[in-house]
């Protein structure tokens, strides 16, 4: 997100902007255990992240906030299981482990000027259920998720002052709440089973706090979100396409 204003007596142009990127490559594992109708996935996961972050006039070069950190994190997972008691119901658990990204910049203005820049970025673990039930061309789904995004307690940006060569640091404060998500969806097939209509809710409990508001995440207060899709199911593959 970016935002530009006039502020000042001058009402010079500034700029506030956040580009935060997680990139995750994650080979997996699945095994079929069909005599007992489940299956077990298990997923390794590599994650390159970055965060850019630039606040200041927009014409000066000297801004209070200019840095673009990158990390990568090597010691994460997901795993999931999927149970199937009947054969039109479906139950399933999966969890994502916690992923703490250290990433550094050789130079960083936050305030004050850094050399070897440093911070961690948190994605935080999940733990969730689901189900879903199969009625002919109809299918019915459910989902609880329990995200711990109070692992994200704050950011500290460390680094030291070229000018006196000590180590100095600066806080991002965000003191989220654990939060919990619950989706509800429904898929009617047309033409034997080839052309699924879908539609859906989700609905996600407050997670910041309004203490420590932020311009670049959700406010502090639950999310509501409506779903609409639409596949297509060939010999070749299928395809889907989804509007929220």
């Amino acid at each position: 997100a970016r935002y530009e204003y006039e502020a000042g007596t001058n009402n010079a142009l500034k700029e506030d902007s956040t580009a935060i990127v997680f990139l995750e490559a994650s080979p997996g594992l699945a095994v079929n255990l069909d005599d007992y109708n489940l299956r077990i996935g298990v997923g390794y996961r590599l994650t390159y992240t970055s965060l850019k972050r630039v606040k200041g006039n927009v014409d000066s070069e000297n801004k209070a906030i200019d840095f673009e950190m990158k990390g990568l994190n090597f010691a994460s997972f997901r795993a999931g299981l999927q149970w199937a008691p009947l054969d039109n119901l479906e139950l399933g658990v999966a969890y994502r482990s916690r992923m703490t990204a250290l990433i550094e910049s050789e130079q960083a203005q936050a305030i004050v000027p850094y050399d070897d820049a440093s911070t961690e970025m948190v994605l935080p673990s999940k733990l969730g259920a689901g189900a879903t039930l199969i009625l002919d061309a109809l299918r019915l789904s459910v989902d609880a998720e329990s995200c711990f995004n109070s692992e994200n307690v704050a950011s500290v940006i460390k680094g030291t002052n070229p000018s006196s060569g000590e180590p100095e640091s600066v806080d991002n404060i965000f003191k989220w709440k654990d939060s919990l998500t619950l989706r509800g969806g429904v898929e009617y097939s047309l033409l034997e089973g080839q052309l699924p209509l879908r539609t859906g809710f989700i609905y996600d409990a407050q997670t910041s706090v309004p203490e420590y508001p932020t311009g670049f995440g959700t406010p502090p207060g639950p999310t509501y979100t409506g779903t609409l899709g639409a596949g297509w199911v060939a010999s070749w593959g299928t395809l889907g396409f989804a509007l929220a």
